[in-house]
Formats: C-alpha cells, sequence, structure tokens
C-alpha cells in the first residue's frame, strides 16, 4: 500500500461530512428561490460543483482548480440566501407593475459610440410585446390584456443613452390602446406612450421635477413611483412618469409646430441640425418624426435653428425667443446645482410654423447630476460656452432681467419653504417606511450600498439651505447692476399686468410718480401714461 493513501483517505472522511452538508445545503437553498431553475439547475456552475462534489466522496484525485469552483457557488448562494423578498411586494403600498413578455423575451439593444468615441449611447432597442398589470395590494388598477396589435397589450423596450450601460435599464413603454397610468380624473391623459425611468436610492427627479413647476415652466411631467416586475423577475424602484411629446395635456403645439432637442447624441438620428455652439452638439426634432417630416417642414426646422442661434451670439434674441422661459430653465438648474450640463436634456418648442410664436423652452428632464456643484457655484449649464446662457446674460440684458426677476417671484411665494415642506413630505410614517423597504430591495437585487430615505433627505435640505444663501447674495448683486425700466413700476426687471394695475393705482391716488411712472416723458402722471404702458406691456 502506498504510505501517502492513508493520509489521503482520513481527509477524504473528515471532509466526507461537511460535503454532504454542502450538497444539501445547495437543494435547500436552491428550493427557496424563485424560479429556482433558471438560477441552479440549469447553471453550468451547478453542475461542476456536483460533479466535484461526486468525485470527491468517491476518492477522486481533483485538480485544485475545483476548490475554487466549489467556493465560488457558495459565494453564490450566499447572494442568493440575500435576494428580494417577492412577498413583500405584495404588503406595500407603493404600486407593482408586472410585465410578462411573450415567451420570456427580454428588451435587447446595441451599444454605440460617436464618430469621434467622446460619447456612447445605444440603438436598434428591440421592442418586446407583452401584458402588464398595475396592482396595488393586490387590487388590480390596471390589465393593458394579451398583447395584439392594435387592440391590447403593450411593447416595452431599453431607452436612454449612457444611462443604458447599466444593468438596471431605463424603458420606454407603449401600449396599443390609450390608458391613462397615472389615473387622473380627465380622459384627456390618456396616452398610449410612458416611460420607467430607473430611481433606486435617489429622489433626484421627484425634487427636478418639483423645481420645475415651481419655476414656472409650461408643462411638467407627472409621475407614479412604482416596483418592476418583468418575467417574474424583481427589477427595482422606478418612476412610472409621462414623457416628453406633442400632447394637448403635455407639451401643447400646433400640428405644425416644432419640439426639438439640443443634443449631444444626434449622431444617432438621420436627421439633425448641427450647432455653431459646440462641434459635439446638434439638434434633432422629436416632433414631427423624423421619419415623418415634409422636406419643406425640415428646411424651415434648419433656418429656424439658425436664425435662434445667430440671434443668441449678436444680442438679437428678444426677436426669436421666449426669453423668459430661458431664464426660468436656466434659474430651474442653478437652484438644483446641475453638473452634467451635456447630460441634462435640452428640450425646446415652437408653437407653429409662423412669425406669431417664439422658441421657448419647455420641461427639464434628466437630473442624475442635480445637487453636485458646490453650493456657492453655478450650475454649469450657466457658465459652459456650448450652451446659451453663456452669450444670452453677456449680450443685452433682456435675460438678466428675466432671470432676476423670476427669482424674486420664487422669494416672494416662499420657494424655499415650500421645497422643504415637500422633502419632509417623505419622512411621513407610511411613506418613509414602504420607501425604505423599496429601497432596500433595490438595492440588494442590483448590488449596491443601500441609503436610508431620511439620510438623503437631510443632506438634500442642508445643500438647499445652503445654496439658498449663496443664491440671494449673489442674484441680488447681479439686479443691482439693473438700470430701472421705463414702465416698471413696481421695479421687479420685468413689463408685467402687475405693473399696469400699480400705475393705475398711483394714477387714481394721485401718488407722486417717479421717472420709471412718467411713460410718455410729459413730466406728470397722467392717463396718457397708463394708456402708453399698456401699448407697451402689449407690444413687448
Amino acid at each position: 500500500m502506498n504510505s501517502n493513501s492513508r493520509p489521503h483517505s482520513e481527509a477524504l472522511n473528515l471532509l466526507r461530512f461537511p460535503l454532504a452538508l454542502v450538497v444539501v445545503l445547495v437543494h435547500v437553498v436552491g428550493a427557496g428561490i424563485p424560479n429556482r431553475e433558471s438560477y441552479m439547475e440549469t447553471s453550468p456552475l451547478f453542475a461542476e460543483v456536483l460533479n466535484f462534489i461526486k468525485a470527491f466522496l468517491s476518492g477522486q484525485s481533483v485538480p485544485i482548480y475545483f476548490l475554487i469552483v466549489l467556493m465560488s457557488y457558495l459565494c453564490v448562494l450566499s447572494a442568493h440566501a440575500q435576494r428580494v423578498d417577492m412577498d413583500a411586494l405584495w404588503n406595500i403600498n407603493i404600486p407593482v407593475l408586472r410585465i410578462t413578455t411573450q415567451n420570456g423575451e427580454e428588451p435587447t439593444c446595441d451599444y454605440v459610440h460617436s464618430p469621434s468615441g467622446r460619447s456612447r449611447s445605444i440603438a436598434n432597442a428591440v421592442q418586446v410585446p407583452g401584458r402588464m398589470v398595475i396592482t396595488q395590494k393586490r387590487d388590480t388598477l390596471y390589465d393593458s390584456g394579451q398583447y395584439a396589435e392594435g387592440k391590447s397589450g403593450m411593447t416595452i423596450k431599453i431607452r436612454g443613452n449612457t444611462s443604458a450601460y447599466t444593468p438596471k435599464k431605463p424603458f420606454k413603454l407603449k401600449l396599443q390602446k390609450k390608458a391613462d397610468l397615472l389615473f387622473r380624473d380627465s380622459k384627456d391623459y390618456r396616452d398610449k406612450n410612458w416611460v420607467l425611468l430607473k430611481m433606486g436610492n435617489t429622489l433626484n427627479t421627484a425634487i427636478g421635477n418639483f423645481v420645475n413647476e415651481k419655476t414656472g415652466l409650461r408643462w411638467t411631467p407627472r409621475y407614479q413611483f412604482v416596483n418592476l416586475v418583468i418575467n417574474d423577475d424583481y427589477r427595482g424602484l422606478y418612476y412610472l412618469s409621462e414623457n416628453v411629446r406633442k400632447s394637448s395635456t403635455r407639451i401643447n403645439v400646433d400640428d405644425t409646430g416644432y419640439i426639438f432637442e439640443y443634443d449631444a447624441y444626434y449622431w444617432k438620428d438621420s436627421l439633425y441640425v448641427k450647432s455653431l455652439f459646440a462641434g459635439n452638439m446638434g439638434y434633432t426634432l422629436k416632433y414631427p418624426e423624423p421619419e415623418e417630416i415634409s422636406p419643406a417642414a425640415y428646411t424651415y426646422f434648419q433656418s429656424m435653428i439658425s436664425q435662434m442661434e445667430r440671434a443668441m451670439i449678436y444680442a438679437r434674441y428678444d426677436e426669436v425667443l421666449n426669453v423668459e422661459t430661458f431664464a426660468r430653465w436656466i434659474l430651474a438648474h442653478d437652484i438644483l446645482g446641475t453638473q452634467d450640463a451635456f447630460g441634462s436634456n435640452l428640450y425646446f418648442t415652437k408653437y407653429d410654423s409662423t412669425s406669431n410664436s417664439k422658441i421657448e423652452m419647455a420641461n427639464l428632464w434628466d437630473f442624475d447630476s442635480i445637487l453636485q456643484t458646490s453650493y456657492d457655484a453655478w450650475g454649469t449649464s450657466h457658465t459652459s460656452g456650448a450652451f446659451f446662457p453663456y452669450y444670452m446674460f453677456r449680450k443685452g440684458d433682456s435675460m438678466l432681467r428675466y432671470y432676476y426677476y423670476s427669482w424674486q417671484q420664487l422669494l416672494r411665494g416662499d420657494f424655499f419653504l415650500e421645497l422643504k415642506n415637500f422633502l419632509d413630505s417623505f419622512l411621513s410614517p407610511l411613506v418613509c417606511a414602504d420607501m425604505d423597504k423599496c429601497r432596500q430591495m433595490d438595492a440588494i437585487r442590483w448590488e449596491k450600498t443601500y441609503k436610508s430615505l431620511s439620510q438623503e433627505v437631510a443632506n438634500a435640505k442642508q445643500y438647499f439651505s445652503s445654496r439658498e444663501a449663496w443664491l440671494t447674495d449673489t442674484i441680488a448683486s447681479m439686479g443691482a447692476n439693473l438700470v430701472p425700466m421705463k414702465g416698471d413700476v413696481n421695479n421687479d426687471g420685468v413689463l408685467t399686468i402687475d405693473d399696469v394695475t400699480l400705475l393705475m393705482d398711483f394714477y387714481l391716488k394721485a401718488n407722486d410718480q417717479e421717472e420709471y411712472t412718467d411713460i410718455d416723458n410729459d413730466g406728470k402722471l397722467t392717463i396718457s401714461d397708463i394708456t402708453e404702458l399698456i401699448s407697451m406691456y402689449l407690444n413687448q
């Protein structure tokens, strides 16, 4: 007998019992995993481990790498032991959005890079048909039905640019029959197009949309928190949201109007107009769709872009832009402290193709980089030469007046107190408990670090408190350089109906006039000043 056989045999005897426990563990833990066949028995790693255990128990010599395989498999089991508790979803107030695709197909896409290699995005996203059901504590709120083209069901596809590169994907949903997935009162909200935006451990989109609405931008997307499940696989916490599109309840433009984007990913589109501001930026169409636009409409679009950019550069932007919407848009990003100017979508609208309408800024979109600048620094959209504010703040004073006026309007409305109250609303016991449970499940599913809702709210409140003080001082110093405007009776930087009302009050009470109230320069306040101011207001 070989002298080495006894120690080897004794080693086997010592290891057989724990290895037998491993076999039991494999099956016991595996039995508790939802869809365990897809995780366990069909896994090559599972088969490899079983072969190793059988060989080792029978006394065969096995290579050392099998020991590494075994340890790896035990790590896999440990990860699955911390799997998401699917049953817990049914006891949470946050709705569950369940999608079952045909044949269990998973949405896919191609990952692409720009010709310069400086940016990356996706292309050829596959629309996968299926059925969608929204429930809340097992009560069914919506059921699309099984997929039947044009009749029932829905499709899902991956959306986004760099956000699509992470394991947790953002999605676009298209219903075959219009519905309001946010369950509001009016039928006008019914639509086929919706998006699922990644949430996880951040309230960024909720905060961004709140600021969007309070700064007075024309449309604010509405949303609902949901837990997403695709083919019985929990995908985490999402925002179910309206998206940017032509609609009477979203972005309301005429059939001859335009919705377009200043786009770092223009190179993916078949039709675009390059920007004069930055070589890596261009303008792409959201409405009309590129495949539907007529040659005449596209020619008009090209001319409109050229006129807009040249007007910004040469200080004639009042002629073609609704300057107030541009000022409110950049003010919103300054409040939010947006770090990645190129990653925050810039949408524009023009109501129709006549000279009666001006180009406006649409809503804010994409809040991945908010609350990231120093509290005492502008958002990068304010200072980058690749963006319109850089030119508009430096040429003429119209942009500055509207910016200053919009800020003063926010302060009079106790904006920062409203923002604090909005953030505190997430800390109500029921909301906070449910959100924290979902954030924990999302962190487990995607192997991310969990951050409590209360900690995020505390961080955001601290950031905005410091930012309020800096913005107040800085914008006040900007406003100090403004020359009083003729007719600006309330001295807020712009002509509004409030000035007309106040001037009438001055006239009726025979108040002493200031220089800016003597509109017609005759040295006294008369009814002709009121008439002239009304004319100035209507024709500005």
